[in-house]
């Protein structure tokens, strides 16, 4: 029997995205500030997994994500 795959789910983000991003999350001083720097992690993170998955994440403020980030925040 083959070994179990280790798969890497990482959130993924447009360059036109990003600096909504870091505005939007609370703990957004733990992430990189630029684009390319964040680029240049997560590239770096997945070399350890086979099969990396990268989740494009949408930032669209109507998305339901973001309204659960704000109701979040707001309970916090």
């Amino acid at each position: 029997m083959a070994p179990p795959s280790q798969t890497l789910a990482l959130p993924w983000y447009t360059r036109s995205d990003y600096p909504a991003l870091l505005d939007l999350f609370s703990d957004a001083n733990k992430l990189p500030t630029t684009y390319d720097a964040w680029l240049e992690r997560a590239d770096g993170s997945s070399w350890n997994f086979r099969k990396p998955f990268r989740c494009l994440q949408d930032l669209d403020p109507t998305h339901p994500f973001c309204d659960l980030v704000r109701r979040a925040e707001h309970f916090s």
